[in-house]
Protein backbone atom coordinates (compact mmCIF):
# COMPACT_ATOMS: atom_id res chain seq x y z
CA UNK A 1 0.00 0.00 0.00
CA UNK A 2 1.53 3.62 -0.81
CA UNK A 3 0.45 6.42 1.17
CA UNK A 4 -0.02 9.84 -0.77
CA UNK A 5 2.40 12.43 0.27
CA UNK A 6 1.74 16.01 -0.32
CA UNK A 7 4.59 19.09 -0.28
CA UNK A 8 5.44 20.77 2.81
CA UNK A 9 5.42 24.50 3.80
CA UNK A 10 9.12 26.11 3.51
CA UNK A 11 8.86 28.06 6.50
CA UNK A 12 6.91 25.97 8.82
CA UNK A 13 7.02 22.07 7.77
CA UNK A 14 3.53 21.70 7.70
CA UNK A 15 1.88 19.30 5.30
CA UNK A 16 -0.31 20.87 2.22
CA UNK A 17 -2.53 17.75 2.55
CA UNK A 18 -6.16 18.39 1.19
CA UNK A 19 -8.46 19.36 3.53
CA UNK A 20 -5.32 21.02 6.00
CA UNK A 21 -5.93 24.42 7.48
CA UNK A 22 -4.06 26.35 10.24
CA UNK A 23 -3.74 29.77 11.21
CA UNK A 24 -1.73 31.26 8.25
CA UNK A 25 -2.30 28.18 5.85
CA UNK A 26 -2.85 30.58 2.84
CA UNK A 27 0.70 32.52 3.47
CA UNK A 28 2.26 29.13 3.55
CA UNK A 29 0.58 28.12 0.26
CA UNK A 30 1.40 31.26 -1.35
CA UNK A 31 5.47 31.14 -0.03
CA UNK A 32 5.55 27.26 -1.45
CA UNK A 33 4.34 28.79 -4.98
CA UNK A 34 6.78 31.73 -5.41
CA UNK A 35 9.34 30.00 -6.83
CA UNK A 36 7.59 27.11 -8.65
CA UNK A 37 5.85 30.69 -10.55
CA UNK A 38 9.25 32.14 -10.83
CA UNK A 39 10.34 28.85 -12.71
CA UNK A 40 7.00 28.22 -14.88
CA UNK A 41 6.31 31.87 -15.35
CA UNK A 42 3.14 32.47 -17.35
CA UNK A 43 1.23 29.11 -16.03
CA UNK A 44 -2.53 28.80 -14.83
CA UNK A 45 -3.61 28.39 -11.35
CA UNK A 46 -4.32 25.16 -12.46
CA UNK A 47 -0.90 24.74 -14.22
CA UNK A 48 0.75 25.81 -10.96
CA UNK A 49 -1.57 23.31 -9.08
CA UNK A 50 -0.15 20.23 -11.04
CA UNK A 51 3.27 21.27 -10.70
CA UNK A 52 2.95 21.93 -6.88
CA UNK A 53 1.46 18.87 -6.28
CA UNK A 54 -1.58 20.58 -3.98
CA UNK A 55 -4.98 20.78 -4.53
CA UNK A 56 -6.29 23.36 -7.28
CA UNK A 57 -8.31 25.52 -4.47
CA UNK A 58 -5.47 25.24 -1.92
CA UNK A 59 -3.45 27.35 -5.26
CA UNK A 60 -5.90 29.74 -5.79
CA UNK A 61 -5.93 30.69 -1.74
CA UNK A 62 -2.31 31.05 -2.14
CA UNK A 63 -2.02 32.99 -5.01
CA UNK A 64 -4.93 35.03 -3.83
CA UNK A 65 -2.89 36.17 -0.47
CA UNK A 66 0.44 36.50 -3.06
CA UNK A 67 -2.04 38.71 -5.17
CA UNK A 68 -3.00 40.96 -2.45
CA UNK A 69 0.55 41.77 -1.28
CA UNK A 70 0.87 42.56 -4.93
CA UNK A 71 3.84 39.81 -5.40
CA UNK A 72 2.84 38.33 -8.33
CA UNK A 73 1.41 39.97 -11.52
CA UNK A 74 -1.19 38.45 -13.71
CA UNK A 75 -2.89 38.64 -16.85
CA UNK A 76 -6.34 37.46 -17.93
CA UNK A 77 -7.33 35.43 -21.08
CA UNK A 78 -10.47 34.69 -22.45
CA UNK A 79 -11.07 30.78 -22.21
CA UNK A 80 -12.15 29.23 -25.15
CA UNK A 81 -15.54 27.84 -23.50
CA UNK A 82 -16.47 31.13 -21.78
CA UNK A 83 -14.69 32.55 -18.68
CA UNK A 84 -11.28 33.70 -18.13
CA UNK A 85 -8.01 32.21 -16.41
CA UNK A 86 -4.88 33.80 -15.33
CA UNK A 87 -1.78 33.26 -16.24
CA UNK A 88 1.22 34.45 -13.25
CA UNK A 89 4.59 35.69 -13.27
CA UNK A 90 7.04 36.93 -9.90
CA UNK A 91 6.15 40.79 -9.23
CA UNK A 92 8.83 42.98 -10.70
CA UNK A 93 8.90 44.94 -7.55
CA UNK A 94 11.02 43.35 -5.22
CA UNK A 95 9.13 45.10 -2.13
CA UNK A 96 5.85 44.16 -2.27
CA UNK A 97 7.49 40.23 -2.20
CA UNK A 98 9.24 41.35 0.99
CA UNK A 99 6.27 42.64 2.33
CA UNK A 100 4.67 39.34 1.84
CA UNK A 101 8.02 37.42 3.20
CA UNK A 102 7.38 39.57 6.34
CA UNK A 103 3.99 38.64 6.71
CA UNK A 104 4.59 35.25 6.34
CA UNK A 105 6.90 35.26 9.37
CA UNK A 106 4.49 37.64 11.53
CA UNK A 107 1.86 35.05 10.69
CA UNK A 108 2.56 31.59 10.47
CA UNK A 109 3.95 30.37 13.62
Amino acid sequence: MQTATFPFCPHCGREFAPGASWHGANFCKGLYLLPIIGSHPGASSWELSQVANIPYGDTQKGLLKLRDFQAVEYVAEEKDGGGQRFRYHLSQDKTAIRRFMDAVNATVR
